[in-house]
């Protein structure tokens, strides 16, 4: 076969293995408000700058993360407190302070392979504002308090 043939040959069985990245499923779940944030406006309009946890980072950990990352829902994956956050787990450290590269938590969250669910998977997706905001969180040292403040409840999540 002459090297060109060879080439054209490579090329057309690496078409399919290409476009098996790519996923039929819906870009919005089922379940999910297009482009709703958990945030205000004025809130996410001061999110520019430092974050912090309690007016930017727990509202959105309280309703679109905790829900199901709970000791009740998936216990080996908990958001509910600082410590359990903090751990590590089979899918190593969930949050690791200024290190955007090894944390679980900004990896599944900025997934876009679709052979990764991306976080949440089902329910009220994270809007770009939102990953922004936890993504920067984590970069800028992740400061949760500790003790009670620290602590999280699933929220009943209101009408947009």
């Amino acid at each position: 076969m002459s090297p060109s043939l060879s080439l054209l040959f490579r090329f057309a069985l690496a078409i399919p293995l290409l476009t098996a990245c790519q996923s039929t499923a819906p870009e919005q779940p089922e379940t999910a408000p297009a482009d709703w944030n958990v945030l205000d406006a004025k809130t996410l309009a001061n999110s520019h700058g430092h974050i912090d946890f309690v007016t930017h980072v727990r509202p959105i950990l309280e309703q679109k993360c905790v829900p199901c990352h709970s000791r009740t829902v998936y216990p080996m994956f908990s958001l509910e407190n600082r410590q359990k956050a903090f751990e590590g787990g089979p899918l190593g450290k969930r949050i690791i302070p200024g290190d955007t590269t090894d944390s679980a938590l900004v990896f599944h969250i900025t997934s876009t392979h679709r052979s990764i669910q991306v976080m949440p998977p089902v329910g009220n997706r994270l809007t770009a504002d939102e990953i922004r905001i936890l993504t920067a969180w984590v970069k800028q040292g992740a400061e949760w308090p500790r003790g009670k403040a620290g602590n999280l409840t699933p929220l009943s999540i209101p009408e947009p």
